[in-house]
């Protein structure tokens, strides 16, 4: 809420001798990130969606079925977890080029279809559940004519709760912090996210910190909502 000239002044001050309360209005309503706001909660939304689908059946598989060479696989999804995120940028670039993804919600989408830690983190829960209790739940689920995707839902994913909650925060923080691949995939105004619109407060001579830090302001209320 303070003028350029008061975001920049040395020494700093706490408050502006005039609010300016049109900061909010100018960065919402005329640069449009009131609508970047939404369609980048979309975009982190659908992530922490896909995400929670992804490693929740993922681990449940690693944990509770058997099929060959299923300690194996695990051992090498893991390792993936060794691969900076800097390293896999050109090929999943490519992947994206390739199934004509860019500059699109599913390209955009595309790093978050799932996450090794997530399985992790699950699997790690699954595997403690003592074997008295799925047994004991099997013979009602059977009796009733379940399947295996029935012990899932109605036993594994409530008693993980606690865990798909931290594993959401993760899945939630990720895209809705990420500038660098929104930034690479995207090239339509209509389509970048609210890091990509806070960078380009910025200049090679000059910083918009008033704009940059109401925008900012804005962006960061949904993390502490979520949190």
């Amino acid at each position: 809420i303070k003028t350029i000239t008061e975001a920049t002044i040395i020494p700093p001050t706490l408050w502006p001798d005039v609010p300016q309360w049109q900061n909010w209005t100018d960065v919402l309503i005329g640069d449009g990130v009131l609508q970047t706001f939404f369609h980048t909660l979309l975009i982190a939304l659908l992530a922490l969606a896909l995400q929670l689908l992804t490693s929740s059946t993922g681990a449940y598989a690693f944990a509770r079925l058997t099929f060959p060479g299923r300690d194996r696989i695990f051992l090498m999804f893991m390792a993936s977890l060794m691969v900076p995120t800097f390293v896999t940028l050109i090929p999943t670039y490519l992947i994206a080029q390739k199934l004509s993804l860019l500059d699109s919600y599913t390209g955009i989408l595309l790093p978050y279809f799932f996450t090794p830690f997530g399985v992790f983190l699950l699997r790690q829960f699954f595997v403690s559940i003592p074997d008295s209790l799925v047994e004991a739940a099997d013979q009602i689920i059977v009796m009733d004519g379940g399947s295996y995707f029935t012990r899932f839902a109605s036993l594994m994913l409530p008693l993980c709760r606690s865990q798909l909650l931290v594993l959401g925060v993760f899945s939630f923080t990720a895209p809705w912090n990420d500038l660098l691949w929104p930034m690479i995939v995207v090239d339509s105004p209509e389509l970048r996210t609210l890091p990509v619109v806070l960078s380009m407060y910025k200049t090679t001579f000059t910083v918009d910190l008033p704009h940059q830090m109401a925008a900012a302001s804005v962006g960061v209320l949904p993390m502490l909502v979520f949190y």
